[in-house]
């Protein structure tokens, strides 16, 4: 699933996209396992200082228990986060045989952050000036993130953006900015090149974009997993820009955030279709 807490069924903003991927699989005769997400559902609590690293660890441990009952052309499918995990999931264990990259990061985490920030604020209607400064301060807090070498974290980054930010955030956005970014999942995922990971893998890829996402823009990160791809030598994979799709894959008209409850369309069905066919195809 994308970041976040999510059920197996990755229930978000009033829909189920992977229920419904997993029945429209069921139909083509491709089996699914999905799971909740810890801290959801039937799986455990995990722990506030969970990142994206455990998380592949639990997808490991699914793929293990699927070829313990004899399944062997096992692949994963991750969305947005889950397309990191993917990729990590797939260099720590060989039973993995395929992957669908579902709105997957290619472009370092920063970078997308930095875009993802400057493109919703644009569609939320911000203007150019306060989006380059808010550019600016962003760039200021992840460079702090990335470069932080002490012993007290949450007390340093507290002092560090009371000290810069004060002023120009609201107090109320000042507090939400320090509980987001004091976790270690931010600081993990802040720092993260999807390209260690994706430079490695030789199993087929298929990966998809929708062109209206904003928080993974299609242009720049389908390129980036090409060349991720390409510099790993891998001979079967293939990248697809999906035309009017947003980041959950629905038909859209802006992609902004705004849009994802009030469409009634769950998931298209060119992206079910071009993932199922091209895993069907897999098997020939």
């Amino acid at each position: 699933t994308g970041s976040g807490r999510q059920n197996r069924d990755e229930e978000l903003f009033g829909h189920k996209p992977f229920a419904v991927i997993a029945d429209y699989f069921a139909k083509k005769g491709i089996a699914t396992l999905r799971i909740d997400d810890r801290g959801i559902g039937g799986s455990s609590q995990g722990k506030d200082d969970d990142t994206t690293a455990n998380f592949a660890t639990d997808i490991s441990t699914a793929v293990d228990f699927l070829a313990a009952k004899g399944y062997l052309n096992i692949g994963l499918i991750g969305h947005s986060e889950g397309g990191m995990i993917a990729p990590i999931v797939a260099k720590m264990n060989n039973k993995v045989k395929f992957l669908v990259l579902m709105a997957a990061p290619g472009t370092k985490i920063e970078e997308l952050l930095i875009q993802q920030n400057y493109l919703g604020g644009k569609l939320a209607g911000m203007t150019e000036k306060d989006l380059a400064e808010a550019n600016v301060m962003n760039k200021k807090i992840y460079d702090f993130i990335k470069s932080y070498s002490g012993t007290t974290y949450e007390e340093d980054l507290k002092k560090f953006m009371t000290e810069n930010f004060q002023g120009k955030m609201s107090k109320e956005e000042l507090t939400q900015t320090i509980s987001q970014t004091k976790k270690n999942w931010f600081r993990y995922f802040i720092k993260f090149n999807p390209d260690e990971y994706l430079s490695t893998i030789k199993i087929p890829v298929l990966a998809l974009n929708g062109s209206l996402d904003f928080q993974v823009p299609a242009k720049e990160n389908l390129e980036a997993i090409q060349q991720s791809l390409t510099k790993a030598g891998n001979k079967n994979f293939k990248t697809e820009e999906l035309t009017g799709l947003n980041h959950l894959f629905q038909e859209a008209k802006t992609g902004a955030f705004a849009e994802y409850a009030d469409i009634e369309q769950t998931i298209s069905p060119k992206a079910l279709a071009g993932m199922a066919d091209w895993i069907a195809k897999l098997k020939k």
